[in-house]
This record gives C-alpha cells, structure tokens and sequence, in this order.
C-alpha cells in the first residue's frame, strides 16, 4: 500500500521548474501521482512502504531546490510569511544600491560627476554591482544549478543576462586607461554595470509585487485554515480544562460559549447554540442548534452556551475536509494546461538559442561588439516563462477560493473546466428540488372552533406509533393526548381506537370510502387538489363521518423556482428522474416548468438514462442527495451533491454544494464559465507578449528606431507576470446573485408576465388553528396561487400573480395577531 507524501520546496521560479521536478519524480521506482503545486510551492505524490523517502528528497535538492517534509497545510502561511520579510529586506537593500549605482553611470549624462576619474568611477560601479549580485545570488545559484542539471529555467535567462553584462563591462574596465577624466570620455565607455544590477533590481521587484499578489490568490484557503482554534475547552469531570484544540479525541466533551470557533464535529448534548456558519456553509443567518442536533467544526458561536460530544477530531473534521479539497481542487492542472506546460519546458532552451543567434547575426552584420551584445542579452531578460506557468495556477486558485466562501467545493480542477460546458442538468426530485422530509402541510376541520380537539384526537392515536406519519404529525402538533381504548393498527389503512366512549379512525381516503363514512364536499376538493400532487391525505372519521382532513407531503423548496428560470435563460436543458409515481412528479415538473421528467425509476434507470443522454453528445451534469444517486452520480460528465448528501453520495459527486438554495448550482456554473474564461486571457496574453517582446528585443525593428534596452526588458517581464496575477484576481470581484433582482421581478408580476414565488416566514404560529388561519387570510388575496402554510417550518410560500407589495403582505399577517420576520 503507497503512503501519500507532502513536501514543500522552494526556490521553483517557473512553470518549467515544476515540470523538471515532476519528470524527475516519475522516474523514481515506487513514486506514483507525483503533482507540483507552483504557486503552494508544494509537491504531493504516492510512495511505496518498500521505498526511500530520501529518494525522494535527493532528487529534488539535486535539481537545485530546497525540500522538506511537511504535512500540516497551515504551516504555508507562517513559512511564507518569514520569507516574505527576508525577500523585502533584500529588496530594500537592492533599490538603495541601484540607485546609487544610477548616480555615477548616468550622473555624467547630466554633467554630474561624483568621481571625475574614468578608472575609479568603473570600479565603484563594479563594487557596487558585485554586492548586488551577491544580495540576489539566488538567482545565479539556481540558474546555473539548473544548467547543470540540464533543464534550464527562468533564473536561468535572468543570470545569464546579468553575468555577461557584468562580466562584458568588468573587461571593458581592465581597458580603461587610468589617467582619463570622466568628463572626456564617458560617451565611449562600453560599461553596462547598471544594467546588470537593474535587471535584477526590476526583476527582484516584480517577483516580489507578483509574490504579494499570488499570496492574496490564497485568502479564501487561508481564511479556512484561521477558523481551526487553536485551543478548546474539555470538560473532564466537573472540571473544565483549557487543551490544545487538537488533541480532541472522539466523545471527548467540549464547553462552547459565545465567540467560540468550533474545533470538532459532534453532536449538542447540553444547552442551545445559535451558530454563524457563512464561513462552512456560505449563508447569512444564524442556524439554531438544540440539543440532538450535529454541530460542525469551522462555525463560530453567535450566542448561547453548550457542550457538544465530538463525532470527529479537528483533522478529521469537516472543517479539514473541506480545506484538503479546497487545497487539492487549487493544486491539480485542467486540460486547458497541457498546451502552455509543453511550451514551458522548451522555452528556456529555445530563448537560449534564440539569444545565441541574435548575438552572432548582429555581430556579422554590423561588427559592433557592444550592439550585438545589448540585442543578446535583451532577449534573455525580456523572455518570460512565469506569465505561462502563473495563467493557469492562479485563476484555479482564485476560482476555487471564490467557491469555497460561497460554499461550493470543486473536488478537482477539472471539473472547474467541465462544469461550464454542461448543456443538461438532471435533478433527483425528494431531497433536491423538494424538502426531502414527510411534514403536514394543510390541515381543515369540519367545524373550524374544534380544530384543537380534532388536533387532539389524532395525537391520542398515533402516540403509540413510531411511523414516519406519526413522528411527522406529533411534531406539528401541539396537544395533550388522552387514553385511547380498543387500539388497532391495520397496514395499508390506519389506525382505530375508542376516545371518550367514541369509536374514531385516522385512515387514508381508500380506507374512509370502504368504512361508508360521509365525506363533505369540501373535503373533496382539497383531497383532489392536494392528491394531484402527489400529497398524502389522512381522514379523521368518527362512527358516521369525516371530521378532519391532515395533508402530509414534502414540499418544493423555494429556491427551485429561481433556479430552473435561470438555467433556462442559459438554454440549459431540466429533466427530472425520481423513483416517485407519476402524479408527484408530475406536479412538481409543471410547478418549476422542467422540460421533462422521468418517473418510478430505480437507481440503475437513472444512470442509464444519463448515459443515454452522453451518448447523444450531451454534456450531463446530476444534482442529487441521497444513497440511491450514487450511480447516477458517478456516471454523470458532473456529478453534484447537495448539503446533507449522503457520504456515499458525496464520495460519488464532483461539486459538493454546502447552501441550502439551490442557486449554488448555478453559481458554480458561473464560476466554471468566468474561471475558464480568466485562464484563456492569460494564456493570450502570456503568448502575445512573448511573440511581440522577443521580436523587438531581437532588434527586428531596428531600422524603425525601435530598440528596447536591457533594463526596459527587465522591467516589461516583471510587469507581464503581474499582470497575469491581477487579472486572475480579478475573478474575486464576481457578483454572484442568490437570485434574480427582487424589484426585476416584482415589475415584470405586476405586468403579468411571470408567477413570482413568495416566502412569508411568520412567528408565533403553534397549531393546525394558526395555520388555518394564515392560509384563510392570504387564499383571499388576488393572484396568490399554490399557497402552503408550513407549520413546522412557521412559513408560508405560494406563486403570486398580483402587484401585491411585500408590505400589504406583511400587514395581512400581523393583523392576524403574528409577526412576519422576513419575506423572500
């Protein structure tokens, strides 16, 4: 069994480096998957027990590189952060030295003379270009190492460029003759002192501009990284004991106050917690926590007190789950890649060459020693290799951290470059486009006043049951129940029982129509309007007839509506596939306008219709949650599981969706779609400026006057590889809408153009009464279609066809005597 590995290395300067390091590993025996990360410095392979570690580490130091082993990813950030220091010191040092080199190579330009002296003043400009080469001898050591090693790099082209600068003009100072005067003969001298130690000036800046903003590309992981506390609280006892947050173990007890950061997973056992999850799962508001219900690691305490059991330790945790893909998704290279990793490993040596025979060309033609060596060494300085190895690394690594603050996780960077060309979506239904959970959803009584009673009677009769209708109901309901007398259960049908000296039924309609009960008309109505969808009908039946109607079902989630529209609008196909019968989804297909639906299926019918699809070059994506998607999700071209998925459905799943709404889907896509697009621009213009640069430092336009010195080549590199960086981050700046504009489509409502769907959440409802109640009051208004008053959910949604404002809704509500606390 191989050991995955985790190493950082430092001193890669380019695409071409990581492609040296990892050619290198592959040839190592019992090395397998070995990735080079460029921008987290870092490589990741596979290793053989039977094998060497220091295999490994060897090779890598005899490229030329430093390696270590690390495994915490926290660690990049204080390692970067000493280096940033010593890299800024140095720099400092660097510009002061340039610019008093600039004083007596160009100071004569402008009749100022430090040292009058021809002699003197070439070897105070070689003293100072030497400390400055030895300030940046990174450059030198890691350049020619390569050369060395046969795989020439970037450092490469920047020492090459510098040296024969330096060591060009340190001859030409051996041949000046002591005696002369600056003023006299400092047009002829053929010193280039200053640019050698310009160019690594300009170079040392821009590496450090571009090592800043590649530093910002990590903010999103980083910012995971910081929600891991570093110590906990740990009830031993009745002791409370402040422990290293990692030390936690599985059922060990941690005490949670307000401000706390979650260090583990587990479940609450003790007190109430209300939790700021938006770092997990990307929502705004707060999520209430009761006892029973599963804490996760990376949320912050909002306020309360609790103490939680832990499921699973801080590396275990979800919080860590979701960094390593984060991490991974950032590391790996798309398709797209391939072509500029190609043309990175024989970059340098073709620049070389290229160098090579501009020098002798311009020698042969003009017999200018000076001028031909000017032309030679700007194109070694102005080539650049970094802006092709950075165009990629940095918009994956942009794009996934975009993602992860709004709590979606892109498994792989492949699949960031799949998910914009997907052309289907096909949806589970339960658990997807619906709740996914058995609540009442409508309640009516024969007589309105004895609601309660009813309430009351249908409690008393499943309070010995632990079905899933029963749970359902007692969780809705509040009422006492009372002793229940000749008690029977009878599958498929219902449950019976004497109350009060009276014989009475809680059964479904099939069941009501054989007992010859009376069923009233409006009964009917509501059991044919709520059948239709696929709903649950219960009957509560006394000796003669009908007195209460319950409606059990899932119901659809309001953030379907808004989704299906606006993959509409991005002429993406919607298809459902359930294993619910035909008139459940039926209803749910005509309410969100899919395209098609496919019913009764089991779970090797889903997949086969997928592959169906693919075969017909359709590019498929599937949404779903639960066990039974798991081949479906597998075998879509992008599989996406949703919160609360199933592990076996997460395993199986590409995009793991963190938020409840279901515009995370879409939001994806548009991150998929911008994060591609981001990468092509880099490429262009990572290959636009070095098919337009090199010909210039060439001096193909010479005879235009068109001539670029090596300290504007020096600089033009450094500047291309920052602009390869910014734009990258510029993908930070997305606008990602939870949903269409509120206003757009409250205007196009009132033109009667759409259904606009409505969510009222109301405090203050507790009963089948209250419920009653709002749905009386809002059925009333005009255009309101599809009107479910949720109980346990205290929220009532519908499709309004009206110019009906949020505020008259609102005032219809409360003066029913509850609050509205929100409206979507």
């Amino acid at each position: 069994m191989a050991l995955h590995k985790v190493y950082k290395v430092e001193g890669m300067s380019c695409a071409a480096c990581a492609l040296k390091i990892q050619k290198a590993l592959a040839k190592i025996e019992g090395v397998s998957n070995a990735q080079v990360a460029l921008l987290q410095e870092r490589v990741s392979l596979d290793l053989d027990k039977s094998s060497d570690s220091k295999l490994v580490l060897s090779c890598v130091e005899d490229l030329g590189y430093k390696i270590s082993d690390t495994d915490a990813i926290s660690s990049d950030a204080i390692q970067s952060g000493s280096a940033f220091d010593k890299d800024l010191v140095k720099l400092i040092v660097t510009a002061c030295l340039c610019s008093l080199l600039m004083l007596f190579s160009m100071g004569p330009m402008f009749s100022f003379y430090i040292v009058d002296n021809a002699y003197g003043n070439a070897l105070l400009q070689c003293a100072l270009t030497a400390v400055i080469m030895y300030v940046q001898r990174h450059y030198f050591i890691s350049g020619f190492k390569a050369i060395l090693s046969k795989s020439a790099n970037m450092d490469t082209l920047v020492a090459l460029g510098s040296l024969i600068s330096f060591i060009y003009s340190l001859v030409n100072t051996l041949l000046i003759d002591k005696d002369l005067t600056l003023q006299a003969v400092h047009h002829s001298l053929n010193l280039y002192y200053e640019s050698a130690a310009m160019i690594l000036t300009l170079i040392s800046i821009g590496k450090y501009i571009e090592h800043k903003a590649r530093v910002k590309t990590k903010d999103a992981l980083d910012a995971l990284v910081s929600l891991a506390p570093k110590t906990c609280r740990k009830i031993v006892g009745d002791r409370v004991l402040i422990v290293d947050a990692a030390s936690i173990k599985k059922d060990d007890i941690i005490e949670l106050k307000a401000g706390d950061s979650i260090g583990a997973d587990g479940y609450l056992i003790q007190g109430s917690l209300s939790l700021d999850a938006r770092a997990i799962t990307g929502e705004s508001l707060p999520q209430s926590v009761m006892c029973g219900d599963k804490v996760l690691s990376g949320c912050s305490v909002h306020s309360g007190y609790g103490q939680i059991q832990v499921t699973r330790s801080l590396k275990d945790s979800t919080l860590f789950e979701i960094i390593a893909l984060v991490d991974k998704a950032s590391a790996q290279k798309p398709d797209i890649a391939r072509l500029a990793d190609k043309i990175a490993s024989i970059f340098v040596p073709a620049i070389l060459i290229i160098a090579l025979i501009t020098f002798i060309v311009w020698y042969l033609k003009t017999s200018s020693l000076p001028l031909a060596f000017e032309f030679c060494v700007s194109v070694l300085v102005i080539s650049c290799p970094c802006a092709l190895g950075l165009a990629t690394p940095t918009a994956i690594m942009v794009g996934t951290g975009l993602a992860a603050r709004h709590g979606i996780l892109f498994k792989s960077a492949k699949v960031i470059e799949r998910l914009r060309l997907v052309d289907t979506v096909f949806f589970d239904k339960t658990g997807t486009l619906t709740q996914g959970s058995f609540k009442l959803l409508f309640m009516q009584g024969l007589v309105d006043a004895l609601e309660p009673f009813y309430n009351q009677l249908v409690l008393s009769l499943e309070h010995k049951s632990s079905h899933l209708i029963a749970t359902s109901l007692q969780k809705a309901l509040k009422a006492q129940t009372v002793e229940v007398s000749d008690y029977s259960y009878k599958e498929g049908e219902g449950v019976f029982g004497t109350i009060f000296g009276t014989q009475y039924a809680f059964v479904n309609v099939k069941s009501a129509q054989r007992l010859g009960v009376t069923i009233d008309t409006s009964f009917l109505h509501s059991i044919d309007m709520y059948e239709k969808r696929g709903c649950l009908c219960l009957l509560l039946c006394d000796k003669d007839k009908v007195i209460a109607l319950y409606v059990l079902g899932d119901s659809i989630k309001g953030s379907a509506y808004g989704l299906i529209d606006r993959l509409h609008k991005m002429h993406i196909k919607c298809t459902m596939l359930t294993g619910d019968g035909k008139s459940a989804a039926a209803y749910v297909a005509s309410e969100l306008c899919l395209d098609d639906y496919k019913y009764e299926l089991l779970p090797k019918d889903k997949a086969f219709y997928i592959q169906s699809e693919q075969d017909n070059n359709k590019k498929v994506c599937f949404a779903g949650d639960g066990i039974n998607d798991a081949p479906a999700l597998a075998s879509a071209f992008v599989g996406v599981g949703l919160k609360g998925a199933s592990d076996i459905a997460i395993a199986s799943c590409d995009v793991v969706l963190m938020q409840k709404s279901l515009h995370s889907l879409v939001n994806a896509i548009e991150i998929s779609k911008r994060t591609v697009r981001n990468i092509k621009e880099n490429l262009f213009w990572a290959f636009f400026y070095n098919i337009i640069a090199i010909p210039v430092a060439c001096g193909v336009f010479y005879s235009a006057d068109i001539k670029l010195n090596p300290m504007l080549c020096a600089l033009l590199m450094s500047i291309s590889s920052i602009c390869v960086v910014l734009n990258a981050l510029r993908l930070s700046f997305i606008n990602l809408r939870a949903n269409e504009d509120n206003n757009q489509r409250q205007e196009n409502a009132k033109a009667g153009e759409i259904k606009m769907h409505k969510e009222i959440f109301i405090e203050g409802m507790s009963c089948s009464h209250c419920t009653s109640s709002v749905h009386k009051a809002l059925s009333a208004l005009p255009g309101v279609e599809n009107l479910e008053v949720v109980l346990d959910e205290k929220k009532a949604s519908f499709d309004l066809n009206s110019a009906l404002d949020d505020a008259m809704l609102k005032s219809v509500v409360e003066s029913l005597g509850f609050k509205v606390s929100a409206i979507k």
